[in-house]
């Protein structure tokens, strides 16, 4: 018996499976999903990294086919760039953020003392060289992110982040 969806295209229902998958894994890997830390089963970390990692790629591409200096977010591309790198393990120093940023160096740096103000980026020094700084999202970055992760997640799918349970997506597929 197969049951029409109207309302969703086929990319929408490519998402909803996705995130269906996600939801098995964690259920036969218990280990992974911790709902005492308050982790989204739905939007967790690995999913949002990916996401990020995505979002910037795409807006790193757009070059290929409008100039370049038509678009400039420093500021989001290295808090995605800070974000998906965090979660991935990997240290991210202050040149290659101002890299990741695809502006000038000068610009990145203003764009990084505006992000530290506002105390969404820290500056670490590097414990084998003092000149080498990296940068991490303070924990209240990381939330921010996270939250802006999950609505474009959530819009993507064209539902409302606090609508968006695994009980929403199953009234999808029955």
């Amino acid at each position: 018996m197969t049951t029409s969806h109207p309302e969703l295209d086929a990319a929408e229902l490519r998402a909803i499976a996705g995130r269906l998958m996600l939801i098995a894994e964690q259920k036969e890997a218990p280990g992974r999903f911790d709902e005492e830390a308050g982790e989204d089963p739905l939007f967790g970390d690995e999913f949002l990294a990916k996401l990020a990692r995505e979002e910037y790629d795409l807006r790193r591409s757009r070059h290929c086919f409008l100039d370049e200096d038509l678009f400039a977010e420093p500021a989001w591309d290295i808090l995605l760039d800070l974000f998906a790198s965090d979660v991935e393990g990997r240290k991210i120093s202050v040149t290659s953020s101002c890299v990741a940023s695809g502006v000038p160096r000068s610009t990145a740096m203003r764009y990084l003392v505006e992000l530290e103000e506002r105390g969404l980026v820290r500056r670490n020094c590097s414990e084998v060289d003092g000149r080498v700084h990296y940068l991490s999202l303070t924990e209240h970055g990381t939330a921010k992110v996270k939250q802006a992760l999950r609505h474009y997640a959530a819009m993507r799918l064209r539902r409302e982040p606090r609508e968006f349970t695994g009980a929403t997506i199953l009234q999808f597929v029955k």
